[in-house]
């Protein structure tokens, strides 16, 4: 037996002796398949949002995993996220009539010069519950703000404006728009035939542009 092991065994330093004690030490070194070590093993290659949970880590602060980390360990009531969502549409409706008042009077000078929509501007004389894709400052209403703005120091200006349009849509049909507005304007016509208590001038100005038809797309 000793004769045989000595005529089997590769020479020593050869190719296939190396390729013999790199198998011998990947068996040795290699935890037991389903122990605690051999899990860690597994998840220590595994990428986690830039940080190793595997060992604990906290995420960077301020980054997206660890954003998402705090909302799954701080329980919020429904009450906490009612106040956050009306807190940010009154902010978005105070916004949106400072932006009326500095950028209306430019569109009706516009609109008088023209007589049809060149710039843009869509988005704060026909607001809705959604933000536009590419308003600046992402300006939305809800039935419970909307009528501030009718209230608001900038209704004069937004009366000017909604008016004028109507009279020239009465005038030229929606070819004072171009068509990727239209559909802001039907969504603004349905939007705020919900909205109640709308003075008499609101009402006669929408009446004026229900006359056209606006396609939703």
């Amino acid at each position: 037996t000793r004769d045989h092991t000595r005529s089997t065994s590769p020479p020593p330093g050869s190719d296939v002796a190396r390729r013999a004690g790199t198998r011998d030490h990947t068996r040795s070194t290699s935890p037991p398949p389903g122990s605690d070590d051999a899990r860690r093993a597994l998840t220590q290659d595994i990428p986690h949002d830039g940080h190793d949970r595997a060992h604990g880590t906290s995420p960077p602060p301020h980054s997206h995993a660890a954003r998402r980390a705090c909302v799954h360990e701080v329980p919020r009531s429904n009450n906490h996220w009612h106040r956050v969502r009306d807190n940010s549409a009154q902010r978005s409706v105070e916004m949106l009539a400072r932006h009326q008042m500095h950028e209306l009077p430019r569109v009706l000078r516009e609109l008088e010069v023209h007589g049809r929509k060149c710039s843009c501007w869509i988005w704060w004389v026909f607001p809705t519950d959604h933000p536009g894709f590419c308003d600046p400052i992402r300006s939305y209403v809800t039935t419970e703000t909307a009528r501030s703005l009718l209230r608001g120091e900038s209704e004069p200006q937004w009366r000017q404006v909604l008016e004028k349009l109507a009279d020239l849509v009465g005038e030229h049909g929606r070819d004072v728009f171009p068509r990727v507005d239209h559909g802001r304007i039907h969504f603004f016509l349905r939007f705020w035939s919900e909205v109640p208590d709308t003075p008499d001038w609101f009402q006669r100005t929408l009446a004026k542009f229900r006359c056209v038809e606006w396609p939703s797309f």
